[in-house]
């Protein structure tokens, strides 16, 4: 069996760079940074920073160019791509990257209209829910 999963939380620490391909797929890219506290070997609470390349692609993408920007918290699921390019030296430079595959919204400061929330009475809820069970064919 193989798994390829990442699930990281953290702050986008970059503008959102968002690019058309030749073939007009939509791409998005940020660094997103994750952070652990520990305690050192002198018993001073220390921090741990990690900085992550990611990448989204077509509605996603789309969705995180749009909504997001650099400080806001971000929680996604995706998967580690690890790439490699030939200098110009002949040499070769790896890098990872994080492709997205779903994605969190933080908190709520993004969202420029919340919903109206309206309060439903228990009855009419329950005729529903009874209308709905009557259907099941079995």
């Amino acid at each position: 069996m193989n798994i390829n999963k990442i699930v990281l939380v953290g702050k986008v620490v970059s503008d959102i760079k968002f690019y058309k391909t030749d073939k007009e797929y939509s791409m998005a890219r940020f660094t997103l940074a994750t952070n652990r506290f520990f305690k050192g070997k002198d018993g001073e609470r220390k921090i741990d920073i990690c900085y992550h390349n990611m990448v989204a692609w077509d509605l996603i993408a789309e969705t995180i160019a749009k909504y997001v920007k650099k400080g806001d918290e971000l929680g996604i699921s995706g998967r580690l791509n690890n790439k490699s390019i030939k200098q110009d030296d002949g040499s070769y430079k790896n890098y990872s990257q994080v492709v997205v595959e779903e994605f969190y919204f933080g908190d709520n400061k993004n969202i420029k209209e919340q919903p109206e929330v309206k309060e439903i009475d228990d009855e009419v809820i329950d005729e529903a829910i009874n209308r709905e069970i009557g259907d099941i064919p079995f």
